[in-house]
């Protein structure tokens, strides 16, 4: 958690989940039962976890027959999260932030440029002088074990943060930026599963550490947070069917209720997108903002990929135009982006 000088809290919580629902986001933000606190929950979208979704029940020609979502699980992760929110509020202590951005050029993509934004910030106690906590923000898909799988792991973002909480004494988090379509360096490809997963974590953490080195301050200054409820059409037959059977919770039959935010720290403006944002829509919402901007993917739901309408049919898409809702999702994400930014730039 973060205090500002105003006493504003905002909770960062990231999870190592393929992702976590907005219905569920809600039911955390009760528990926790204190409006005055933003609560983000990013899934680093592990591949490796319980189903917190609902896709993964046993399932016929690719339908799931039920639900995966074990409830009792999901309660006792929610329960879990506010009482480490509350417990990290009375652990509140003064820091200092600062913030680096590289290019590394660490992740592919057969169908766009990735977003090759590397981001690191680094909340370093003003009395010790000891790295309280380190926040990696990168666009890849954490898939290094193989689908067959059944072995439950936090995948690369959980080898990274071994050696980055090793050598820099802290904790780590990370949380994705741009994942859709993106995956590591094919190199890492060539070892066996549980190799990959600590080659690509290696990968990562030793950018970040090289980025540390540009890092500069970042000037104390109230929080802006501004959250917009939002309404997207589903046209996709699966997620249709996935709201009948009700192995997906869905607030409708034809349309998801989902969020998007904004949240201001400093000089830098991140905006928060509720599933798997394409590389290029990251590009587009990046410049509708004059300064730095961070993207925070997965962020309080999931709702499969969001690509730009004019790729949607493109047969390269094929595979991820069947995991989203629809052609109108990235329109209308970008739209209420926009107004969003524009709103809390007034």
């Amino acid at each position: 958690t973060l205090q500002d000088t105003t006493g504003h809290i905002i909770a960062i919580i990231t999870i190592d989940m393929l992702g976590f629902l907005k219905s569920d986001t809600d039911t955390l933000r009760r528990h926790i039962g204190d409006a005055n606190i933003d609560v983000f929950v990013l899934s680093s979208h592990n591949h490796s976890s319980p189903d917190l979704i609902g896709i993964y029940g046993p399932t016929m020609t690719r339908v799931p027959l039920v639900s995966g979502r074990d409830e009792a699980y999901i309660d006792l992760t929610i329960r879990n999260i506010s009482r480490a929110v509350r417990e990290s509020i009375k652990a509140l202590a003064p820091v200092t932030v600062t913030f680096a951005r590289a290019q590394p050029h660490i992740t592919v993509s057969d169908v766009e440029e990735p977003d090759n934004d590397f981001d690191v910030w680094r909340f370093e106690s003003t009395e010790s002088l000891d790295t309280v906590a380190v926040l990696v923000v990168a666009g890849c898909h954490p898939t290094t074990l193989i689908k067959s799988s059944t072995l439950m792991t936090s995948d690369f973002p959980g080898a990274m943060r071994d050696i980055l909480d090793t050598e820099l004494h802290t904790k780590t988090l990370f949380i994705n930026s741009a994942p859709g379509g993106v995956t590591y360096d094919p190199v890492s490809r060539k070892y066996s599963e549980f190799e990959r997963r600590a080659d690509v974590g290696e990968r990562f953490a030793r950018v970040a550490l090289a980025t540390l080195a540009f890092s500069r301050p970042i000037t104390p200054a109230p929080f802006q947070v501004h959250r917009k409820e939002i309404e997207l059409p589903i046209t996709n037959p699966l997620f249709l069917l996935g709201g009948l059977l009700g192995y997906i919770p869905n607030d409708g039959w034809f349309s998801r209720t989902t969020e998007i935010n904004t949240l201001t720290i400093g000089d830098i403006t991140i905006v928060t997108t509720p599933g798997e944002l394409f590389p290029s829509l990251s590009r587009e919402i990046k410049a509708m903002n004059p300064g730095v901007v961070e993207i925070w993917s997965l962020a309080n739901d999931e709702i499969g990929y969001i690509l730009r309408k004019d790729d949607f049919y493109k047969p390269a898409f094929r595979y991820w135009r069947g995991v989203s809702l629809g052609p109108e999702t990235g329109p209308l994400i970008i739209r209420h982006t926009h107004d969003i930014l524009t709103a809390a730039h007034q």
